[in-house]
Protein backbone atom coordinates (compact mmCIF):
# COMPACT_ATOMS: atom_id res chain seq x y z
CA UNK A 1 0.00 0.00 0.00
CA UNK A 2 1.44 3.30 -0.92
CA UNK A 3 1.27 6.56 0.96
CA UNK A 4 -1.33 8.12 -1.36
CA UNK A 5 -3.71 5.24 -0.86
CA UNK A 6 -3.15 5.37 2.88
CA UNK A 7 -3.79 9.13 2.95
CA UNK A 8 -6.96 8.67 0.89
CA UNK A 9 -8.13 5.89 3.24
CA UNK A 10 -7.42 8.03 6.34
CA UNK A 11 -9.21 11.00 4.75
CA UNK A 12 -12.25 8.86 3.98
CA UNK A 13 -12.31 7.53 7.55
CA UNK A 14 -11.99 11.07 8.90
CA UNK A 15 -14.88 12.16 6.68
CA UNK A 16 -17.00 9.23 7.92
CA UNK A 17 -16.10 9.97 11.56
CA UNK A 18 -16.82 13.70 11.05
CA UNK A 19 -20.15 12.85 9.39
CA UNK A 20 -21.06 10.52 12.25
CA UNK A 21 -20.05 13.26 14.69
CA UNK A 22 -22.26 15.82 12.92
CA UNK A 23 -25.20 13.37 12.84
CA UNK A 24 -24.75 12.56 16.54
CA UNK A 25 -24.50 16.28 17.33
CA UNK A 26 -27.68 16.98 15.36
CA UNK A 27 -29.47 14.13 17.13
CA UNK A 28 -28.19 15.41 20.48
CA UNK A 29 -29.34 18.94 19.76
CA UNK A 30 -32.74 17.60 18.63
CA UNK A 31 -33.10 15.48 21.78
CA UNK A 32 -31.95 18.40 23.93
CA UNK A 33 -34.45 20.71 22.23
CA UNK A 34 -37.22 18.15 22.60
CA UNK A 35 -36.34 17.70 26.26
CA UNK A 36 -36.35 21.45 26.82
CA UNK A 37 -39.68 21.80 24.96
CA UNK A 38 -41.26 19.04 27.08
CA UNK A 39 -39.82 20.54 30.27
CA UNK A 40 -41.34 23.92 29.40
CA UNK A 41 -44.61 22.25 28.41
CA UNK A 42 -44.74 20.25 31.65
CA UNK A 43 -43.93 23.42 33.60
CA UNK A 44 -46.79 25.20 31.82
CA UNK A 45 -49.12 22.27 32.51
CA UNK A 46 -48.07 22.26 36.16
CA UNK A 47 -48.76 26.00 36.33
CA UNK A 48 -52.20 25.57 34.70
CA UNK A 49 -53.00 22.67 37.03
CA UNK A 50 -51.97 24.66 40.11
CA UNK A 51 -54.08 27.64 38.99
CA UNK A 52 -57.05 25.30 38.40
CA UNK A 53 -56.54 23.70 41.80
CA UNK A 54 -56.36 27.08 43.52
CA UNK A 55 -59.49 28.33 41.72
CA UNK A 56 -61.36 25.14 42.58
CA UNK A 57 -60.42 25.47 46.24
CA UNK A 58 -61.67 29.07 46.25
CA UNK A 59 -64.97 28.01 44.64
CA UNK A 60 -65.43 25.19 47.15
CA UNK A 61 -64.77 27.61 50.01
CA UNK A 62 -67.31 30.11 48.64
CA UNK A 63 -69.90 27.34 48.16
CA UNK A 64 -69.38 26.07 51.70
CA UNK A 65 -69.56 29.57 53.14
CA UNK A 66 -72.78 30.25 51.22
CA UNK A 67 -74.27 26.94 52.44
CA UNK A 68 -73.43 27.84 56.04
CA UNK A 69 -75.16 31.18 55.67
CA UNK A 70 -78.26 29.57 54.16
CA UNK A 71 -78.42 27.05 57.01
CA UNK A 72 -77.86 29.82 59.57
CA UNK A 73 -80.76 31.79 58.08
CA UNK A 74 -83.18 29.05 59.14
CA UNK A 75 -82.56 30.02 62.77
CA UNK A 76 -83.01 33.77 62.35
CA UNK A 77 -86.40 35.08 63.42
CA UNK A 78 -86.09 38.65 62.11
CA UNK A 79 -87.16 38.41 58.47
CA UNK A 80 -85.07 41.43 57.37
CA UNK A 81 -81.91 39.94 58.90
CA UNK A 82 -82.77 36.62 57.27
CA UNK A 83 -83.13 38.26 53.87
CA UNK A 84 -79.81 40.09 54.21
CA UNK A 85 -78.00 36.90 55.22
CA UNK A 86 -79.54 34.98 52.31
CA UNK A 87 -78.61 37.75 49.87
CA UNK A 88 -75.01 37.58 51.08
CA UNK A 89 -75.03 33.79 50.61
CA UNK A 90 -76.33 34.14 47.06
CA UNK A 91 -73.77 36.83 46.34
CA UNK A 92 -71.05 34.37 47.35
CA UNK A 93 -72.50 31.54 45.28
CA UNK A 94 -75.56 32.23 43.13
CA UNK A 95 -75.99 28.50 42.50
CA UNK A 96 -75.83 27.51 46.18
CA UNK A 97 -78.38 24.81 46.88
CA UNK A 98 -81.64 26.22 48.24
CA UNK A 99 -80.34 29.81 48.35
CA UNK A 100 -82.96 31.37 46.13
CA UNK A 101 -85.68 29.08 47.49
CA UNK A 102 -84.95 30.18 51.06
CA UNK A 103 -84.82 33.83 49.96
CA UNK A 104 -88.19 33.41 48.26
CA UNK A 105 -89.75 32.03 51.44
CA UNK A 106 -88.27 34.90 53.44
CA UNK A 107 -89.94 37.33 51.04
CA UNK A 108 -93.19 35.37 51.36
CA UNK A 109 -92.90 35.67 55.13
CA UNK A 110 -92.53 39.44 54.67
CA UNK A 111 -95.50 39.51 52.28
CA UNK A 112 -93.48 40.59 49.23
CA UNK A 113 -94.95 38.25 46.61
CA UNK A 114 -93.20 39.81 43.60
CA UNK A 115 -89.78 39.47 45.18
CA UNK A 116 -90.62 35.93 46.27
CA UNK A 117 -91.64 35.04 42.71
CA UNK A 118 -88.39 36.55 41.36
CA UNK A 119 -86.34 34.51 43.83
CA UNK A 120 -88.17 31.29 42.93
CA UNK A 121 -87.66 32.05 39.22
CA UNK A 122 -83.94 32.29 39.90
CA UNK A 123 -84.10 28.97 41.73
CA UNK A 124 -85.73 27.38 38.68
CA UNK A 125 -83.25 29.04 36.34
CA UNK A 126 -80.26 27.76 38.34
CA UNK A 127 -81.72 24.30 38.96
CA UNK A 128 -84.18 23.48 36.18
CA UNK A 129 -84.01 19.78 36.99
CA UNK A 130 -85.15 20.23 40.60
CA UNK A 131 -88.85 20.17 41.44
CA UNK A 132 -88.68 22.45 44.49
CA UNK A 133 -88.39 25.73 42.58
CA UNK A 134 -91.40 24.86 40.44
CA UNK A 135 -93.48 24.00 43.51
CA UNK A 136 -92.43 27.27 45.12
CA UNK A 137 -93.39 29.24 42.01
CA UNK A 138 -96.72 27.40 41.83
CA UNK A 139 -97.40 28.41 45.44
CA UNK A 140 -96.73 32.08 44.71
CA UNK A 141 -98.82 32.07 41.54
CA UNK A 142 -101.69 30.54 43.46
CA UNK A 143 -101.37 33.36 46.02
CA UNK A 144 -101.53 35.79 43.07
CA UNK A 145 -104.70 34.01 41.96
CA UNK A 146 -103.12 32.81 38.72
CA UNK A 147 -104.28 29.19 38.50
CA UNK A 148 -102.94 28.77 34.98
CA UNK A 149 -99.32 29.65 35.91
CA UNK A 150 -99.66 27.65 39.10
CA UNK A 151 -100.66 24.53 37.15
CA UNK A 152 -97.97 25.20 34.53
CA UNK A 153 -95.29 25.15 37.22
CA UNK A 154 -96.73 22.01 38.79
CA UNK A 155 -96.48 20.36 35.35
CA UNK A 156 -92.86 21.51 35.12
CA UNK A 157 -92.19 20.02 38.56
CA UNK A 158 -93.56 16.68 37.36
CA UNK A 159 -91.41 16.89 34.21
CA UNK A 160 -88.35 17.56 36.36
CA UNK A 161 -89.23 14.77 38.78
CA UNK A 162 -92.13 12.40 38.04
CA UNK A 163 -92.41 11.52 41.73
CA UNK A 164 -93.77 15.06 42.21
CA UNK A 165 -97.24 13.66 41.58
CA UNK A 166 -97.14 12.15 45.07
CA UNK A 167 -96.36 15.59 46.50
CA UNK A 168 -99.65 16.92 45.11
CA UNK A 169 -101.92 14.46 46.93
CA UNK A 170 -103.48 16.30 49.84
CA UNK A 171 -100.89 19.10 49.69
CA UNK A 172 -102.35 21.87 51.88
CA UNK A 173 -100.58 24.55 49.80
CA UNK A 174 -102.91 23.69 46.94
CA UNK A 175 -106.26 23.18 48.73
CA UNK A 176 -107.83 25.76 46.42
CA UNK A 177 -107.07 23.41 43.52
CA UNK A 178 -108.20 20.10 45.00
CA UNK A 179 -111.42 20.22 43.00
CA UNK A 180 -109.78 21.56 39.84
CA UNK A 181 -109.98 18.86 37.12
CA UNK A 182 -106.53 19.67 35.74
CA UNK A 183 -104.98 19.51 39.22
CA UNK A 184 -106.72 16.19 39.90
CA UNK A 185 -105.37 14.85 36.62
CA UNK A 186 -101.82 16.04 37.44
CA UNK A 187 -101.96 14.50 40.90
CA UNK A 188 -103.59 11.31 39.69
CA UNK A 189 -106.46 11.87 42.13
CA UNK A 190 -109.83 10.21 41.90
CA UNK A 191 -112.91 12.30 42.61
CA UNK A 192 -113.11 10.74 46.06
CA UNK A 193 -109.47 11.58 46.90
CA UNK A 194 -109.86 15.15 45.70
CA UNK A 195 -112.92 15.74 47.88
CA UNK A 196 -111.28 14.32 50.98
CA UNK A 197 -108.05 16.22 50.35
CA UNK A 198 -105.80 13.25 50.86
CA UNK A 199 -104.56 10.18 49.09
CA UNK A 200 -106.01 7.68 51.53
Amino acid sequence: MNIDTLNTFVTEINIIIATIGVVVTIIGVFIGGLTLFNYIRISDLRKVFNEFKEQTQKEIYKTQKAAHRIIASYHITDVNDKIELLKSAIELDPKAFNGYNALGYAYLEKGELNKAAAAFMNAVHNNPDQKEGYFDLATVYLKFGDTELCLHNLKEAIKADPTSKRDLEGNPAFTLLWNNPEYRKLAGLTDEKAKSGNGT
